[in-house]
């Protein structure tokens, strides 16, 4: 199959996803990439979405992208109701992303770190000459729009809307906790006595058009402005932002990317 656009085949558009595909079982009815290709019949946007991830994916060194490829691999089977394949994109876009950051903002020797028994930091680099250490989060939707996205996905009429405002459960506990587990991921990574500390953190609101995201990140802010994270240097990156908007903060640095 073809982009009628140009008559360039997709693997030749997207090689490094293809290169990912052929690592994955598409025997299986809940794999990600099967049937592939229907879906940039599905819209004008679709292609030019996996275009923008592919581009991420390109500016991963051979190594990098070996390593990140072959974790999400064995994910891209693994589908959760109202959530879909969310786990293997925490690894695909979420740390790519953060990998990206960290080449833009000049960092060299980024890689990721190996896995070890007792879960560590994701990323290492070095910056301005000293180590620097790098954890990724991503705070996904709530449950209560993954069960509403369920529905329409079970072909049910559904009415929603984005809150307004972000929750206090949201700030208080969703937001506070991955941060602090984040923080603690850092200090316990071989060597972080000796090196810089950043949380990279994707953020996917319930409002996934964004009317309301230039309010949830004035929010995210106030609440740091009151409840700073001590020797860490943060990041927040929208995981969904269609209008092409930036943002920015006092206490922390938001990459559009």
């Amino acid at each position: 199959m073809t982009d009628a656009t140009n008559s360039t085949s997709y693997p030749q558009l997207l090689p490094r996803i293809y290169e990912l595909i052929a690592q994955t079982d598409l025997t299986q009815k809940t794999a990600y990439f099967r049937d592939f290709e229907q879906r940039f019949s599905e819209g004008h946007t679709v292609l030019g979405y996996y275009q923008k991830l592919e581009q991420r994916l390109t500016e991963l060194d051979a190594d990098a992208w070996n390593n990140l490829r072959d974790r999400a691999a064995p994910l891209a089977r693994k589908c959760s109701p109202g959530r879909g394949w969310q786990e293997m994109f925490d690894v695909v876009y979420s740390e790519a992303t953060a990998y990206v950051y960290l080449k833009r903002t000049g960092c060299t020797n980024i890689r990721f770190i190996d896995r070890a028994e007792h879960r560590t930091a994701d990323l290492s680099a070095v910056r301005h000459g000293r180590p620097i250490i790098c954890e990724v989060k991503t705070i996904n939707k709530s449950e209560e729009q993954a069960i509403l996205n369920e529905r329409i996905h079970n072909g049910e009429f559904v009415a929603s809307r984005g809150a307004v405002t972000l929750s206090a459960e949201f700030l208080d506990n969703k937001l506070t906790n991955t941060l602090a587990r984040a923080k603690d991921q850092l200090l316990k990574t071989p060597g972080s006595t000796d090196a810089d500390h950043m949380i990279f953190t994707v953020l996917y609101f319930d409002d996934w058009i964004g009317d309301f995201q230039a309010r949830y990140i004035a929010q995210i802010d106030d609440h740091l402005q009151a409840n700073p994270v001590a020797g860490v240097e943060l990041i927040f990156h929208p995981g969904s932002e269609l209008f092409g908007r930036t943002f920015t903060m006092e206490n922390a640095t938001v990459f559009m990317g």
